[in-house]
């Protein structure tokens, strides 16, 4: 029996080559497939599918890339900023202390009806 610890084998990096070969192919392809959905969004405001047509408009220039940090249009204060920190799970742990009596609840408040009976 041999004492020695399990070695992490190196990953396969044929799926990343895989990965990187169609980021590449789809770069490639970004010009023509840009003016094919902003065509079908033509199309579909041509047909009266004005929410399709608005709504596909506006994924699309919210997801354009950033290039040298300057968007297209300004992240909307609604959004907030992008979560730059770790991407990792989180463990959330509660503790419950004993001898700690928990706060009651105030009475339920009684409902009256005021309106004049007809």
């Amino acid at each position: 029996m041999s004492n020695q610890l399990p070695t992490k084998k190196a990953a396969n990096p044929k799926p990343f080559s895989q990965i990187r070969e169609a980021r590449e192919a789809l770069i490639a392809q970004a010009d023509e497939l840009m003016k094919l959905y902003i065509k079908n969004a033509k199309d579909a405001a041509a047909d009266g599918e004005r929410e399709i047509a608005s709504n596909s408009l506006k994924w699309l220039i919210e997801h354009i890339p950033a290039q040298d940090g300057v968007t297209l249009i300004a992240r909307g204060i609604d959004q907030g900023k992008p979560d730059e920190g770790n991407k990792g799970p989180v463990v959330q742990i509660g503790i419950q202390l004993g001898g700690v009596t928990p706060k009651e609840l105030p009475p339920a408040v009684e409902v009256i009806d005021i309106t004049e009976e007809k």
